[in-house]
């Protein structure tokens, strides 16, 4: 089905099974959304991805980039798997364990800087 208003210049294209893209040009936005709470909304603010469920992203090579702040939050646990996994900051980096801290390798360990301060 598709409904068209006129005063608010809002274009609904919706399926029978609940599938639907809306266009308002009253409210600066797109929307697409399905029956199961998934929904991408792009408006001023930016462009908004939601799931009741999983959200997987794939593809040869991703990339995340901020022009100012990156925050990843999870309620649970944070996991990241890889060969190799680097991380380096310009100015100071803290890893930080609530109740305990672990730093741990099969094969050799190397911890240096111009003073290494243990305890």
């Amino acid at each position: 089905m598709i409904s068209f208003d006129d005063e608010t210049g809002c274009i609904i294209i919706s399926t029978p099974k609940g599938n639907q893209i809306e266009l308002n040009d009253n409210l600066n936005t797109l929307k697409l959304s399905d029956p199961f709470s998934n929904c991408i909304k792009m408006d001023e603010s930016g462009i908004h991805i939601s799931s009741y469920r999983d959200i997987n992203i794939s593809g040869q090579n991703i990339q995340l980039k901020a022009s100012s702040n990156m925050d990843l939050n999870a309620n649970m646990d944070i996991n990241c798997q890889a060969n190799n996994i680097k991380q380096s900051a310009d100015a100071s980096f803290t890893a930080k364990g609530g109740a305990s801290a672990e730093l741990s390798s099969s094969g050799q360990t190397l911890v240096k800087g111009a003073m290494v301060m243990i305890n």
